[in-house]
């Protein structure tokens, strides 16, 4: 190497040795950028009845987990608990609700998640010789379950007692009703739909938010 290029690389080592310097403190400066806060999880669990009528139903369900429900959804979730000041039960996450939607006095389940085609609504009820269970599509699901975060989609508890607005048909007037048994919300990105259990059947209504 002559003198000339060395003197050269020496003139330049400095400034090379500062624009490394200014990408760490980039770097440094994107990760102290990184906002506090506190990531939940959630475990689904179901009773042997309500896992005998979903395998049944459709063996290749999957219920969505905490690290699948759409970011949004996740930091802006209301967790629900019975009004106790003792003890915390839970009774609803983006993926599950638990609740007594046919009015008998026993604790009935939905779910949210995908068997490899759809994005599903699972609905367990009990019964007196066990749990049935029925289900509804609600959009195609990706092509890989890692994906499954791109949809804003959840489901909420709807407590028994409460009042709810909803659409009407069109050119009627918006009407309110009281739930008689507990009931879900499934939100969307365009709105959400009301599910009660009346007469035997699953009906639904456009809520107004």
């Amino acid at each position: 190497m002559s003198r000339l290029m060395m003197f050269f690389l020496l003139l330049l080592m400095p400034c090379l040795l500062s624009a490394q310097d200014d990408d760490e403190w980039a770097k440094d400066s994107q990760k102290a950028q990184v906002s506090p806060r506190i990531e939940l999880s959630y475990k689904v669990v179901l009773s042997d009845g309500m896992q005998k009528a979903l395998r049944k139903l459709n063996p290749k369900f999957k219920v969505l987990t905490a690290a699948q429900v759409n970011p949004v959804v996740m930091a802006s979730y209301t967790y629900t608990d019975d009004d106790s000041r003792v003890a915390v039960r839970v009774l609803q996450s983006p993926s599950a609700v638990i609740g007594d939607f046919n009015g008998d006095g026993k604790a009935d389940a939905v779910l949210l998640g995908y068997d490899g085609t759809s994005l599903l609504v699972v609905r367990l009820l009990s019964t007196p010789h066990g749990y049935k269970a029925d289900s509804e599509a609600v959009l195609p699901a990706p092509e890989h379950p890692d994906k499954m975060q791109m949809y804003y989609c959840c489901i909420e508890l709807v407590k028994k007692g409460t009042a709810i607005s909803y659409f009407a048909e069109e050119g009627g007037n918006d009407k309110k009703m009281t739930l008689k048994t507990d009931a879900y919300r499934l939100v969307g990105e365009k709105g959400s739909s009301t599910y009660y259990y009346s007469q035997g059947k699953w009906n639904s209504v456009t809520t107004m938010d």
